[in-house]
């Protein structure tokens, strides 16, 4: 990579388990996390309006570890009321904004391999 990554997301999700077993692994993450990068603040807290029964609600939390690096934790939890159903997943996201002020030829990594956008140099 040659030093140009620059954002890098890790989603959890744990298909089965109910919304609490997920909601007390977020928190353990932020627990550990807050211990070795420092508090993170509250980033964002959203609740979207139900949609047939359908509510999404978000929590976000964040630190900036070092100047241009950012550490973000955000939580999703899905209700669907019409079922009784209830999910949630959170994704760790490391993104170091500074990488932008170099250039070079960009590529994104997937599972299935590296894919460079088209029109980038």
């Amino acid at each position: 990579m040659d030093g140009k990554l620059f954002e890098v997301a890790l989603h959890y999700t744990y298909p089965g388990r109910k919304s609490a077993f997920v909601r007390a692994q977020f928190a353990e993450l932020k627990k550990i996390l807050s211990h070795r990068h420092g508090p993170l603040q509250m980033g964002a807290k959203t609740r979207e309006e139900p949609v047939e029964g359908v509510v999404t609600r978000s929590t976000a939390y964040q630190i900036e570890p070092a100047p241009g690096r950012n550490l973000m934790l955000v939580m999703t939890e899905v209700t669907d009321a019409k079922r009784g159903d209830k999910s949630a997943r959170f994704s760790v996201v490391y993104h170091n904004g500074e990488i932008l002020q170099q250039e070079g030829r960009r590529v994104i990594i997937r599972r299935d391999g590296v894919d460079v956008p088209p029109g980038k140099p």
